[in-house]
């Protein structure tokens, strides 16, 4: 590929104008001609199955051979490319993991996993053999029927992330003995909240299940989390917003409902304030681009908000 071509896909890429940009848990197929390149979008997770042919991931002087059944995990962020080999063309099968679509999904403690690991994480690029969980469970993928677009393709796609990510998680620290302290119940009720748990429970309801004060609480799960437990709920709430808006069509008045916001107006501001846009404007330029990742951040989470 010349330099001018290399640079028209990565600016349609980038600018999210590319005719077969890809989706949230949307398989999509790559055919690379022999001593082609492709780059990807690396707005969110990328997982990448060589189907048939062979090359190489190329970033900066790495180089990573893959073959026939190999598979390649690629972090949020950064630059590369697939180059297929001289020898012949490669086939690719692909998908992208949002992790910011992920809403009920994942507990708080591993959606900051997460999100520290795809800023900092290294390396970058992440190769298994045929012959590795990670590409089983993508073989499997690619042998169901087709077209690969409903429940069971994606729940499949959510097995490859989990076999990927699984040994990655932090492992939890027992305490000793039967008695937990409050910051220790507090960590093992974070290790196990999820956001929906966070969006239908109040602070006085969790620190009543941790038998600890609401103040004490709040100061215990910032320390936990990073945010203070508002924040959190604000940022879920407006995360939670921004995937009716692109997914649904309810109407601005019901979304607003449907994340706790009481005050149509106050639902209003905070998406502005937040985001940049409103929340009529939001769906249209994003339901238009028909690209979920586009404004979620490196990692496809949501930004960190502040309460009202």
């Amino acid at each position: 590929m010349s330099p001018a071509r290399r640079a028209a896909v990565t600016s349609a890429v980038h600018g999210r104008q590319a005719v077969n940009c890809i989706g949230h848990l949307c398989l999509s197929h790559e055919p690379v001609p022999a001593s082609d390149e492709w780059e990807p979008d690396r707005a969110c997770w990328c997982f990448v199955r060589v189907v048939r042919g062979q090359g190489y991931w190329m970033d900066g002087p790495t180089a990573l051979e893959l073959g026939q059944g190999d598979a390649l995990v690629l972090a949020p962020g950064g630059h590369g490319c697939f180059r297929a080999s001289q020898l012949g063309p490669a086939d690719l099968m692909h998908f992208r993991l949002c992790v910011g679509l992920l809403s009920g999904l994942l507990t708080l403690r591993e959606l900051r996993h997460l999100d520290r690991h795809a800023a900092h994480g290294s390396p970058r690029a992440h190769r298994f053999p045929g012959s590795s969980p990670v590409a089983a469970a993508f073989a499997i993928l690619d042998a169901l029927p087709r077209p690969r677009h409903g429940l069971g393709p994606r729940l499949q796609m959510l097995q490859v992330a989990a076999t990927f990510f699984d040994p990655r998680w932090p492992t939890s620290r027992g305490a000793h003995g039967a008695f937990l302290t409050s910051a220790q119940r507090i960590r093992v009720l974070v290790q196990q909240l999820t956001e929906g748990e966070v969006l239908a429970h109040s602070a006085v309801q969790l620190a009543t299940r941790c038998h600890c004060s609401p103040r004490h609480f709040n100061r215990l799960f910032a320390r936990q989390v990073g945010v203070s437990f508002r924040a959190k709920q604000a940022e879920l709430r407006l995360q939670k917003a921004r995937q009716l808006l692109l997914e649904t069509n309810q109407p601005i008045l019901q979304v607003s409902r449907a994340t706790g916001y009481a005050n149509p107006g106050v639902f209003h501001a905070q998406f502005l304030r937040h985001f940049g846009l409103t929340p009529s404007a939001w769906r249209k330029r994003h339901q238009s681009a028909g690209n979920p990742s586009e404004g979620m951040g490196a990692a496809g989470a949501a930004p960190q908000v502040r309460p009202p």
